[in-house]
C-alpha cells in the first residue's frame, strides 16, 4: 500500500510550491521514517487561518 497524501491550498498567497512538489516532499518524509502506508493530509493556510489554528491547538 502506498501513502496516500491530500494537499489543500486554503489561500491564494503568491510562492506557494505546487500541490505535486508537496506530496513528493510528503513522501520523502514518510519513507524516511518507514511509514509508506496510511492517509496525510498537507493543508496550506493563510495568516488568519494559521491564527485561529495556533489559537485553537496551541492557546495562542
Amino acid at each position: 500500500m502506498v501513502a496516500q497524501v491530500e494537499v489543500q491550498l486554503a489561500t491564494d498567497d503568491e510562492g506557494l510550491p505546487r500541490p505535486q512538489h508537496i506530496i513528493g516532499w510528503a513522501n520523502m518524509a514518510l519513507a524516511a521514517v518507514q511509514r509508506l502506508a496510511g492517509e496525510l493530509t498537507v493543508r496550506v493556510v493563510g495568516e488568519k487561518e494559521m491564527a485561529e489554528l495556533n489559537h485553537h491547538y496551541r492557546g495562542h
